[in-house]
């Protein structure tokens, strides 16, 4: 089964461009748009552990 595409569309969507196919692969959709919001960190000392939280959420 082929991984589908999605263009990243700046440096800063690197994390939510990958999760997007992944998720993708998996069977659920989700925007570039709202992965980016689900990524933002909840305070300054989670940058890194903001797209752990992610995965988990979808």
């Amino acid at each position: 089964m082929p991984i589908e595409f999605y263009l990243q569309l700046d440096s800063m969507d690197c994390g939510p461009t990958c999760l997007r196919m992944i998720a993708k692969h998996y069977g659920k959709t989700f925007s570039l748009d709202t992965l980016r919001q689900m990524s933002k960190p909840l305070n300054v000392s989670e940058p890194l552990n903001g797209g752990q939280r992610l995965f988990r959420q979808i």
